[in-house]
């Protein structure tokens, strides 16, 4: 029976120690902890009109006129509400507090002001 406690008591140190370094042991090698990263809060990536939110405010940074006639000049700065598709003529109303723009994927001109790629009809701003 005091063979047994023995044993036991071993054990016990052995599995109580297992979470400890032992001494004798070398000691860890250190590793670099990876620097947390922040998003960029403008991205990089083109933002199609599919991608706004509101909230998201914009530069207009090429004038175009829209499915109603309106001329939208360079430089605008607009606050993105909200929009509206209208799937029959691919139309895209955007709601800005400035003002309303209308674009439809069925006008030729429309189709790379929709795609927005490299941002160059709207780029994001920061808000």
């Amino acid at each position: 029976m005091e063979l047994f406690e023995q044993i036991q008591q071993k054990l016990y140190r052995l599995d109580h120690n297992a979470d400890q370094p032992n001494p004798s042991d070398p000691p860890a090698p250190l590793t670099e902890m990876p620097a947390p990263t922040v998003p960029d809060p403008r991205p990089n990536r083109s933002l199609s009109v599919w991608d706004f939110v509101p909230g998201l405010v914009v530069r207009v940074a090429r004038p175009f006129t829209d499915y109603d006639g309106q001329k939208i000049l360079a430089g605008e700065v607009l606050h993105f509400l909200g929009d509206s598709y209208f799937f029959y003529e691919g139309g895209h109303t955007l709601r800005f507090a400035e003002k309303t723009i209308r674009l439809a994927d069925i006008v030729d001109e429309h189709q790379p002001i929709i795609a927005n790629a490299g941002n160059l009809w709207f780029q994001p701003l920061d808000a």
